[in-house]
């Protein structure tokens, strides 16, 4: 891992829907990417994470469950 990091108390709310700072005057952008992308992968069974260090940088993970070729009932 190699970057800045994430606080654990950042870390609490890192994939909630992005409230803005009062405080901040600086917008980075919507704060829409990480809580879709939990959302997605939620409603396909599976979990997104982060691992963490403060000046060690952050690994960002998901998994899905396996689908058996066999079963082609998702299919449309």
């Amino acid at each position: 891992m190699d970057g800045v990091g994430i606080s654990a108390k950042q870390r609490e709310s890192l994939f909630e829907l992005y409230v803005p700072d009062p405080n901040s005057r600086q917008l980075t952008g919507l704060g829409l990417g990480l809580y879709l992308s939990k959302q997605i992968i939620k409603a396909h069974g599976g979990f997104i994470g982060v691992e963490s260090t403060p000046g060690g940088g952050s690994t960002f993970w998901f998994s899905l469950p396996a689908v058996n070729s066999d079963d082609r009932s998702f299919l449309i």
